[in-house]
Order: C-alpha cells, then structure tokens, then sequence
C-alpha cells in the first residue's frame, strides 16, 4: 500500500476469501483493506498513540441513529461521558480534498456539535477547530 502522511504503524494483515483484509481495532474485526480504509486505519491509529485517545473511545464508520441510521461517519472520537469531541471524515488518497468533499463531514458538524472535525486522504489533513471557525496546524489530542 501506498506511504501515507503519518508516522509507520504495524498492522494485522490476511488474506480474505475475496481480498486482502486489516485488522481494525476499532470494530475489533477484520475488514476489506481498500484504499480508505488505509487511510482510515492509519488516522484510528495516530489519534490513539499520537493523539492518546483511548481506543474505546474511537469508533469506527459510526453510524448515527440520529440521523435514522442514514449517516455514517468514518471515525467518532467520544469523551468519557459519551460526548463526540471530533469526527474524522476519510478518503482515499487519489481524492483531493477540496471544499465539496467537506459538505458531508459539514452537515455531522452540525448536529454532533464536535470540537474538531478532521478530513483526510492520508496525504493532506484539515483540521477544523469548530469553536474558533478555524484550520488547526496539528491533530488535537486528549490532553487539549
């Protein structure tokens, strides 16, 4: 798979019976290994060691019920009291990020009421301090 911008991380890897398959962590079950999903697993894994939130508190394609199941985000990060901190919208790397692949990871913002919101394609990252209406040059981490 293609070198990401984020530190080297180990992961499980298998041959599924279709394709090749990661671990994720998160789910705690293997997935298909696309291209998102590398950049997915890589994300669930910076904001975990880097970031030092707990992995029980990082959820993978959250679905919102909210939303009568009907939205799904890539990865959720919680508080201890079940609160969204911030979402973390992912595609793959040949996708640029420009502002129309905002407008879906813009309408969580919205009711989530997060304090970051973060889209990536592994290569480049925005990240969005929701309270300042501003781009933030890191990720945030537990301790912010």
């Amino acid at each position: 798979m293609l070198n990401l911008n984020f530190p080297q991380y180990t992961f499980k890897f298998r041959e599924g019976e279709i394709s090749l398959e990661i671990f994720c962590l998160s789910r705690r079950r293997w997935v298909p290994l696309t291209p998102e999903e590398w950049v997915r697993q890589h994300a669930i894994a910076f904001l975990h060691n880097h970031g030092r939130f707990p992995i029980a508190l990082i959820s993978a394609e959250y679905v919102w019920s909210s939303m009568g199941g009907r939205g799904r985000s890539d990865i959720v990060v919680f508080n201890n009291n079940a609160k969204v901190l911030g979402i973390v919208e992912c595609k793959a790397p040949s996708v640029q990020l420009q502002p129309m692949n905002s407008q879906q990871l813009m309408a969580y913002q919205h009711f989530a009421n997060p304090q970051w919101v973060i889209l990536s394609n592994g290569l480049q990252h925005l990240v969005w301090d929701v309270e300042q209406q501003k781009l933030m040059e890191d990720w945030p981490s537990a301790g912010k």
